[in-house]
């Protein structure tokens, strides 16, 4: 991505921001929609896998068909000229994904997350190989755009070859089975994706592409990249809340979502210290615009980890519809805030998504936990530790970051140095005033570390609780 801003210029960004919701939407459907009851249900039967691959095939075909006829229609008008032109290369994401949900919901039933993290590695690689050939070749926002695709398909080769899936079929009972859960989960994914995504369409409506483009980096590094280290914790958790209790279940998700904020705000700390040298260092000086919308969009991103879990709990327990309601209400809040932050401006637009990501944070505990006997006070044990280490990583980093400019250091050297001061200070904090946080991440530091320097793997879980640890 580093290399692809410097090829790419942000205007083209912008417009490929709004293409990519098409691709956001077609992820959402592969993750949440027909292939949630496969992992859900107590038992399965072939005629349900069966059913389920129809649904999603149909799924997909019809939503590809949508856009390319969207594209036909819209006006260049509305989002410039570069979206109507782009659009028909991404449509071909929605049947690719379509053919992918049945496969990986299969792999994540039976718990296959190695299978599916290489295979999901091997996506992103083409992906980005291909764009970044692209972009030295002279394309522009097609490069990204058949990159995407491009990642698209290995994906659903690799997933295809890892499962065996009977062909597509409709059987009525089963169907239906499938579509009475399934259903409302897609609603859910399609709103959420919407409501990570309408903020790119209204921007582009309102400040045109260029400012999209510095929006979307932003968003990109103060809360899209951290949600890729949550997916590693959160990714799973519906195959192993699934096989657990309630009461196992609130226990389970209470701890991934402090361990994932414990890890994802201190780095979202150390972006808001860096971020005036470490974005023009790395995307080039055209990205300065970008410094201060990042800075305060990872203050939103830090509520979007306290919600870890929470959405993944309602979908085991058998609440697909709540959860529904839930993401439909956001999605409208969202673009009537991102609405009037038009009114002020893109810094005013920043603000109003990051409070709306801590009111979320809120509302997840109030609406999705708490009929579970999980209280909304719960959200200060969850993001308490994490919040408290951050307090002195900012004050040292601040002042770190001012002896090193005025010294006018290296950029990155800067950063580097900001960094090995203030995550000594965040683990020491942890360590002394929430030992037990501190103990969880040293934990996972050993295993990580064991994994990687060649030590044989611990034995599999034998339980739902362990295995999210292990995970």
């Amino acid at each position: 991505m580093i290399a692809l801003t410097r090829l790419i210029p942000p205007s083209e960004f912008g417009a490929v921001a709004v293409v990519l919701i098409a691709n956001e939407l077609a992820n959402g459907l592969a993750g949440e929609s027909f292939g949630t009851p496969l992992i859900q249900r107590a038992t399965l039967t072939r005629e349900h896998v069966a059913g389920a691959a129809f649904a999603s095939l149909v799924l997909g075909a019809t939503l590809t068909l949508l856009t390319i006829a969207i594209a036909i229609v819209i006006p260049s008008s509305v989002f410039g000229a570069r979206v109507p032109e782009l659009l028909p290369l991404i449509a071909p994401m929605f049947l690719i994904a379509g053919l992918t949900i049945v496969p990986r919901a299969l792999l994540e039933r039976d718990l296959r997350f190695g299978r599916i993290g290489i295979n999901d590695l091997a996506t992103l690689f083409t992906a980005s190989g291909v764009s970044v050939g692209l972009a030295i070749a002279g394309f522009d926002g097609e490069a990204l755009i058949i990159g995407t695709v491009a990642g698209g398909l290995v994906s659903l080769v690799l997933f295809t070859a890892s499962v065996l899936v009977p062909l597509p079929r409709l059987h009525r009972r089963e169907t239906r089975e499938i579509l009475r859960f399934g259903l409302p989960t897609a609603v859910s994914s399609l709103a959420f994706v919407g409501t990570r995504n309408i903020d790119y369409a209204i921007i582009a409506v309102r400040f045109g592409p260029a400012a999209t483009g510095y929006y979307q980096r932003a968003y990109l590094l103060g809360v899209q990249y951290q949600t890729k280290v949550s997916q590693i914790l959160v990714q799973f958790l519906v195959a192993i809340f699934s096989r657990a209790s309630l009461a196992d279940m609130g226990r389970m998700r209470a701890r991934v979502a402090q361990t994932n904020a414990a890890v994802i705000v201190p780095l979202l700390g150390i972006l808001v210290v860096t971020a005036p040298v470490l974005v023009p260092a790395l995307f080039g000086p055209r990205w300065e615009p970008a410094v201060l919308p990042a800075q305060i969009l990872a203050f939103g991103g830090m509520g979007f980890a306290v919600t870890a879990g929470a959405e993944q709990m309602a979908i085991a327990a058998g609440y697909p519809g709540k959860l529904m309601r839930f993401t439909l209400a956001q999605l409208a809040a969202y673009a009537a805030i991102v609405l009037a932050g038009t009114l002020w401006g893109l810094t005013a637009v920043c603000i109003g998504v990051s409070a709306f990501r801590w009111g979320v944070a809120l509302l997840s505990y109030r609406v999705l936990l708490r009929p579970f006997g999980i209280p909304v006070r719960q959200i200060v044990v969850d993001a308490g530790p994490a919040l408290v280490g951050l307090l002195p990583l900012l004050v040292v980093g601040f002042a770190v970051r001012a002896e090193l400019t005025a010294a006018s250091v290296a950029a990155l050297v800067t950063v580097a140095a900001i960094a090995a001061v203030c995550l000594p200070v965040y683990a020491l904090t942890l360590r002394f005033a929430f030992p037990s946080v501190a103990r969880d991440l040293v934990a996972i530091a050993r295993r990580l570390l064991g994994r990687f320097g060649g030590r044989p793997a611990a034995a599999p879980p034998v339980d739902a609780e362990h295995a999210v640890a292990a995970s």
